[in-house]
């Protein structure tokens, strides 16, 4: 069992195939805690599920998430050009 007091919080920036793959991996780890997803494609999802973690809204939230301790992001677009642009 892991011990999520210990992990650091994470979110995933972006809701769909890839960010799937990319939060398996991320629990297969156990080094942090996914707290949600963020998706600006589709923010109208907010408050939903992904693969059983909050949908959190979109980048509108990162403010928020930060004054919540949340340390960490990945991005998980397929979209390279996307992914390039957002991390800029």
């Amino acid at each position: 069992m892991v011990d999520h007091s210990t992990q650091r919080k994470l979110v995933i920036w972006g809701a769909s195939g890839h960010a799937l793959v990319v939060a398996d991996i991320i629990r297969l780890t156990g080094e942090y805690d996914i707290v949600g997803f963020i998706d600006d494609v589709s923010p109208v999802r907010e408050d939903d599920s992904f693969c059983g973690f909050p949908l959190l809204g979109c980048r509108d939230c990162l403010k928020k998430l930060a004054r919540d301790r949340v340390s960490h992001l990945i991005f998980g677009l397929g979209n390279c050009e996307a992914r390039l642009r957002l991390a800029e």
